[in-house]
């Protein structure tokens, strides 16, 4: 073995190489101590900092114990990709006419591995990498509570129109998600309660159920084929309970609807 020395800093035991397992840290001073150097380099037609290897030889100089322990070929390919992707080593195919095969790896920024100054050396910027920041958690969708007005909805729905059902009598969606609908109905459309209300009536005692049997249809378009297309449902429902025929259907004294007890509209 070619004696001699190579610089080894304090600081790398903050290195992210020293937190990787412990044989990665043994690779690195392998590579180091195997790597050509101001005294030989020249004559090896050399650039310092090189070493000339194959899997052969970095698990014999990795070897240990007894008996013998080794690492693998999957750990050692490891291990050269992750000093790869740090920087810390570039790899290519051995060209030297000497051997035909091998794997020629150099060690990057080697003279200042070997300078003086700490504080110019690569380890510690390089193998040292701070540890990216984390990233943002992804914001929690807020919990959604159905409005009093939009439960009351549902409960007079299903008095006119059982929801439909799973084969296993399971609700394909929950009660809540149908009020939600109701809620969509008052906030982005803008309806009144008691607009919403006459609609509710109207869907579930006028119309046939094999068109809607469920409050989320109120929220969809009709298709190219139906009465009104590109209109919503709760558009079209609307515009035919205020036809002369959808009112006498509801109609109380004086020719006006009486909502249900709920359906008053709170946002006056």
């Amino acid at each position: 073995m070619e004696r001699g020395w190579i610089r080894s800093w304090r600081r790398e035991l903050d290195s992210a190489v020293w937190r990787q397992p412990p044989m990665y840290y043994r690779f690195w001073s392998w590579l180091r101590h195997m790597a050509t150097h101001e005294g030989n380099a020249e004559a090896l037609g050399l650039e310092p900092g090189t070493v000339i290897t194959s899997y052969s030889d970095i698990k014999n100089g990795l070897s240990y114990g007894d008996p013998e322990v080794e690492p693998s070929s999957p750990t050692i390919a490891a291990m050269i990709a992750w000093m790869k992707k740090e920087g810390m080593i570039v790899v290519s195919k051995t060209q030297n006419p000497t051997r035909n095969r091998g794997t020629t790896i150099t060690i990057c920024n080697w003279h200042q591995h070997q300078d003086d100054d700490p504080e110019a050396s690569p380890i510690l910027d390089v193998a040292a990498k701070p540890e990216p920041e984390p990233k943002p958690k992804p914001k929690r969708r807020s919990t959604y509570t159905p409005s009093e007005q939009a439960v009351r909805c549902v409960t007079q729905w299903e008095k006119g129109r059982a929801l439909p059902t799973n084969p296993d009598g399971s609700l394909m969606q929950s009660r809540e998600a149908y009020a939600k609908v109701f809620d969509m109905l008052h906030k982005t459309e803008k309806l009144t309660w008691q607009q919403i209300g006459t609609i509710v009536i109207h869907a579930t005692t006028l119309w046939d159920w094999q068109y809607i049997q469920s409050p989320a249809k109120l929220r969809k378009k009709g298709s190219p084929r139906s009465t009104y297309p590109g209109q919503y449902y709760w558009q079209t429902i609307w515009t035919a309970s205020q036809s002369e025929k959808g009112k006498g259907q509801h109609a109380g004294e004086g020719g006006t609807w009486t909502p249900p007890q709920g359906f008053a509209d709170r946002t006056k």
